[in-house]
């Protein structure tokens, strides 16, 4: 693969004493904007010992089908399943013959550039979204997100069959195109996609304004590769076991409720179809099926939930039981014709739909116990192999290079929270075997990331730049926008793979990079990054921040609200601290003058928006905002001042011990309710009297508060939602509505929001002095 090679830095030691400073020097910091990752290799006499406890240390095996990380691929074989799902739902079961079903996503046409009997695969799934694009040409990721935002407009332009069907230049271009006659690909349409294509557009209005087909904590994939599991589920389902209805979220007996033929979830016959308008399920008594009831499934699996995940072992594996299960040739010597060979048989296993290779991946492994939470030379765990050297062991244990302790060492602002943050803060660890792969995505909060290999083959990596982010984001979504609009935050699910030489030939900037044992590769904000390994190897992982990271992570508090992806940490929360210490008097200590600037620029816009949605929700609701004091649920404090989280010195190892972390989440949006929300009473609940559904005394302390708010509370009767998406229903409300309905929702706010205030007034004059 012609790809252009990331920059590699031979930091001198000195250098490589301040990873992180030396990581924001503005050479480094441009290349690293410019290809999106850097590779470090470290001074000749950094060789960490891999300090592991080998017996200890073992974990989960994640299962990958390559053929259905490629993003087409999937969407492929999923309007298959779709299709053969819709069939079987319309079939009345009664003297007709079952349709046939096709397994295969294709059918085998004739080339019209062939002069023999030549014949050529015609994708059903490519010649419907050929359809949806000649129709929405427009179409762009940002105006994507908007609307899934929104969920009250439609992003795409259905036509009818009839437009369809007579509209002579979309035949001419589709027959171009995939070079098939004009009769040829009309009498495809026609026979197989015309009767699902109208069905999808009677139910599209209803999937954008009703937000999610059926809003499921743990959704199925219509593509399971895990179908031993599956049987053995059914055969546990006896008619005593009690199931959760999806509509209601309440629990029944088996033989009280209906199963998915496809998806084996559980439904009321009754929520079904007292729900029919809403809720995204046919009406039994209005949709044909099976005599038996043993065809019936639900609208999730006929219009496709987009969701799509990997099958985990049930077993837990040592190092050399992994090397043993994946066959594993640890002796291999990797050069770059080796590696050139390999890359060309991975992507031909990503790319080939009818290849069904199945590859093995140690991924996101987190163990707390000592020996297994990092390969890193830990306090907590000196390796027998140390014994006679324990001085050279020691000089890595504090070393900031250390993966253990980069994300709390200088100059990264994620030491200023007080609880760890797994995945981020601390380290995980993967094991990879020959094509284990990490798909596309970008770091949480786009933050910086370092990975380690500690041993074995190469890994390969490919990058594109924050600078071709978009690009790239549009070309997906013009690609399969019918996955996006199921799916809006699927680029953070790390299950899609997309050729580098196809993003290539679109003019998306790719770029590659080979490591080896004892290298980091170090990745920027907002950089997409993917790659796969060469067989066994051994590498660990870790966020970091630096002063130049603070406006991608802004910017991703919004982009996550767009696209419904949950935040790791507050952000808001951060600002506070490094405002708060700035001007307690450590100012040129801590930060430069420019971050704690930001900083309360982008606390202040904040803070103003939050209350003016406040004060509008007020306005129109006419309900009083209860304020609640976080920092007493939290502590048992009851002075009511706002404190800094932690101390620069706090040893890091005891770091969460203050702070539980929980965060509250906007039900909708999924964004971190920072400052506030509001408890929403949801369409269908009918309001005898006003009754308080929270009572914030009842709670001693922040977990139970959170766990309640987030899980425990009665999902089918409230929501938690944020001040903007509450202020929007607010703005939509008739005055009925408002004094039917609104006026039992209660409005939540942080007591210490006025001390925000005070902090901001108090400290305006000292940053324009800055």
């Amino acid at each position: 693969m012609n790809l252009e090679e990331i920059p590699s830095f031979h930091p001198t030691e000195k250098e490589f004493e301040d990873f992180i400073p030396y990581l924001s020097q503005p050479k480094v910091a441009r290349l690293g904007a410019r290809y999106g990752m850097i590779k470090i290799i470290p001074p000749q006499n950094f060789k960490p010992p891999l300090s592991l406890d080998l017996e200890k240390f073992k974990f989960e095996v994640r299962y990958q089908r390559l053929n259905t990380l490629n993003l087409v691929n999937r969407s492929r074989l999923f309007f298959i399943k779709q299709l053969n799902n819709y069939k079987r739902a319309t079939h009345d079961g009664g003297n007709k013959k079952m349709p046939r079903f096709d397994n295969k996503p294709y059918l085998l046409v004739q080339s019209t550039s062939s002069n023999d009997d030549g014949k050529k695969k015609l994708y059903l799934y490519d010649l419907y979204i050929s359809i949806i694009q000649y129709y929405n040409r427009d179409i762009s990721w940002n105006k994507l997100l908007t609307t899934v935002r929104d969920h009250d407009k439609k992003i795409l332009h259905l036509p009818t069959v009839r437009d369809i069907e007579r509209d002579i230049r979309l035949w001419k271009i589709l027959s171009l195109y995939f070079d098939v006659s004009v009769s040829d690909i009309k009498y495809v349409f026609g026979k197989n996609i015309k009767d699902y294509y109208n069905y999808i557009c009677r139910q599209y209005l209803n999937i954008i304004s009703t937000n999610d087909p059926i809003a499921d904590e743990y959704p199925s994939s219509l593509l399971s590769d895990n179908e031993e599991s599956d049987v053995e589920m059914k055969d546990d389902q006896e008619e005593g076991n009690a199931e959760e209805c999806p509509l209601c979220h309440k629990y029944d007996v088996i033989k009280n409720l209906i199963t998915c033929y496809s998806c084996d979830k559980f439904f009321h016959v009754d929520c079904i179809n007292k729900t029919a308008d809403q809720t995204h399920i046919e009406n039994i008594a209005g949709f044909k099926k099976h005599p038996q009831m043993k065809s019936w499934i639900c609208k999730n699996c006929i219009l496709g939930n987009g969701y799509y995940g990997f099958r985990i072992s049930s077993k837990e594996y040592t190092l050399p039981q992994f090397i043993k299960i994946t066959h594993s040739n640890t002796d291999i010597k990797y050069n770059d014709t080796l590696l050139n060979e390999l890359e060309k048989e991975f992507w031909e296993n990503v790319n080939d739909i009818e290849k069904r290779t199945t590859v093995k991946y140690g991924a996101d492994i987190h163990k707390q116990s000592p020996g297994t939470q990092s390969g890193f030379p830990t306090i907590h765990h000196p390796p027998d192999t140390i014994k006679g050297n324990q001085e050279e062991y020691k000089k890595y244990i504090d070393h900031p290079a250390n993966l253990y302790n980069l994300p709390h060492s200088k100059g990264s602002l994620l030491r200023l929270f007080c609880n760890n943050i797994s995945g981020m803060t601390i380290p995980w660890l993967y094991v990879g075997s020959k094509f284990s792969t990490f798909c596309w995505h970008m770091e949480d909060q786009y933050t910086l990331s370092a990975n380690y290999q500690h041993e074995g083959a190469p890994k390969v990596w490919y990058s594109i730049p924050s600078s071709d982010c978009m690009k790239f984001q549009n070309f997906l979504i013009n690609r399969t926008p019918d996955l996006f609009i199921k799916q809006p935050d699927l680029m953070h699910q790390l299950t899609s793979l997309v050729s580098p030489e196809i993003l290539m030939q679109r003019g998306i900037t790719c770029y590659r990079a080979i490591q080896h044992p004892n290298e980091y590769i170090v990745t920027y904000p907002k950089c997409y990054h993917a790659g796969f390994n060469s067989g066994y190897n051994l590498n660990e992982a870790v966020n970091f921040t630096t002063e130049f990271w603070l406006p991608y992570g802004m910017n991703a508090i919004d982009e996550y609200r767009i696209s419904k992806k949950q935040c790791v940490f507050d952000m808001h929360e951060l600002l506070i601290e490094i405002i708060h210490r700035t001007f307690g008097g450590d100012a040129g200590k801590v930060f430069s003058s420019a971050l704690s600037r930001t900083a309360y620029e982008y606390l202040l816009k904040t803070f103003n928006a939050v209350n003016e949605e406040i004060q509008n929700i007020v306005d129109i609701v006419h309900i009083l905002p209860v304020f609640f004091d976080k920092d007493e649920l939290i502590s048992g404090s009851t002075t009511g001042e706002r404190r800094p989280s932690a101390e620069w010195d706090d040893d890091k190892n005891n770091l969460g011990t203050k702070y539980k972390e929980s965060n509250i989440y906007c039900t909708h949006c999924k964004t971190i309710c920072s400052f506030g929300f509001v408890i929403h009473q949801r369409n269908q609940t009918v309001v005898m009297k006003r009754k308080k559904v929270l009572k914030i005394e009842d709670y001693r302390s922040w977990p139970q508060f959170t766990d309640f708010l987030n899980k425990q509370r009665p999902h089918w009767a409230y929501e938690i939602l944020c001040f903007a998406d509450y202020f929007a229903i607010c703005n939509k409300a008739s005055e009925n509505e408002i004094i039917d309905h609104l006026q039992y929702d209660e409005l939540y706010t942080l007591k210490w929001i006025s001390y925000i205030k005070n902090m901001l007034d108090n400290m305006g004059s000292a940053v324009n002095k800055m």
